[in-house]
């Protein structure tokens, strides 16, 4: 099977696009309507969990091609160390710009973010994809169930030593890093299966979202303080489109309107996630001169469209750069060079790495 796995930097792409979406919404004048608004709120909480989850299987393709080019499991760990301490520090840097700008206090600019979970959930997940394919299913499961068991422990004891984990910030660790296995253990079924039985997974979990569906809408709805509705909804909603986006552009290789684009999008998804704050940040003092206090939802659609275009133009070109100084070009630069790694090379432990 091919690494390079299209509707995973399809769906990346939607989760960025979802992303903005709903930081327009939080930074343009109200929309008055009501339904507009509760769907607003559904892609704002569906985008991190979506690209949570990507992000979870993408990390499992990336420690399989390391295995199958026969890297060291000292030498793979250096790296997803580099790159988790390089996606952490970038985050850090910019949460820490955007909050002294905006006027925050200290204890609302220091975070969890969703890059900041990944570059944490690399590292403790690592060892994961070395072990035995059933002690695998075990963990996975096992960590799925005490994730959520230590967040519904700190809701009814308020656990004082858990608060970094479970509390702090808009995505705390706990349960959020649930998308993140979730994700891993998605990519480990998908990957390791025979071909012959990729369209009967494909449709089994079409099928658990289904139920997961009916589930949240007869019960998990109700229950929305204990995280169990927002979480339901987008397990559903991922496995029903997973499965289709993978089966068609993976699978059929079908190609359609925009998918080509949103490729592209998924595959510079760390990039445009902070270039879209400039250019939303230029439409703040652009649209206000033409726009009443109060927008009407097709005005609100025209100012995505036109963010949207801006971005798509400025990856255009972009692209003719190949991608330079963007955030996956900076970790690929950063993970190559490194002193510690030139004396492994030195000492004849491990070969070049190959991104």
């Amino acid at each position: 099977m091919e690494y390079r796995i299209n509707s995973i930097d399809f769906l990346r792409g939607i989760s960025v696009i979802l992303m903005i979406i709903g930081h327009i919404y939080f930074i343009w004048p109200d929309v008055n309507n009501n339904l507009f608004e509760e769907i607003i709120l559904l892609i704002v909480l569906i985008a991190p969990a979506f690209f949570l989850l990507i992000s979870g299987f993408s990390f499992y393709i990336f420690i399989g091609k390391k295995i199958n080019e026969k890297n060291s499991k000292l030498k793979i760990f250096y790296e997803v160390v580099k790159r988790a301490f390089f996606i952490f520090i970038i985050s850090t840097i910019f949460q820490i710009f955007f909050g002294f700008i905006l006027c925050m206090q200290i204890t609302d600019i220091i975070y969890w973010s969703i890059f900041q979970i990944i570059a944490f959930s690399m590292i403790i997940f690592f060892i994961i994809p070395f072990l035995k394919y059933y002690l695998r299913i075990f963990l996975y499961f096992t960590l799925f169930f005490f994730i959520f068991f230590i967040n519904f422990l700190n809701l009814f004891y308020e656990i004082g030593i858990l608060y970094i984990l479970v509390e702090q910030g808009t995505f705390p660790f706990i349960p959020w890093v649930s998308f993140y296995l979730v994700g891993i253990f998605i990519g480990d079924i998908l990957i390791n299966s025979r071909k012959k039985r990729i369209n009967l997974i494909l449709f089994n979990f079409s099928l658990i979202g289904i139920i997961i569906f009916i589930f949240w809408i007869i019960w998990g709805i109700k229950v929305q303080t204990l995280y169990i509705s927002i979480f339901l909804e987008s397990y559903c909603i991922f496995l029903i489109i997973f499965p289709i986006c993978y089966f068609f552009l993976d699978i059929k290789e079908v190609e359609f309107f925009l998918s080509r684009s949103l490729t592209q999008w998924g595959k510079t998804a760390f990039s445009l996630y902070y270039i879209q704050f400039a250019i939303v940040a230029i439409g703040l003092i652009v649209f206000p001169l033409i726009l009443n206090e109060s927008i009407l939802i097709f005005q609100f659609f025209l100012i995505i469209t036109i963010i949207l275009f801006a971005l798509e133009f400025f990856l255009k070109i972009w692209r003719n750069f190949d991608y330079k100084y963007g955030i996956e070009w900076l970790m690929s630069k950063f993970t190559k060079k490194s002193l510690y790694y030139k004396n492994l090379n030195n000492t004849g432990i491990n070969n070049k790495l190959k991104i």
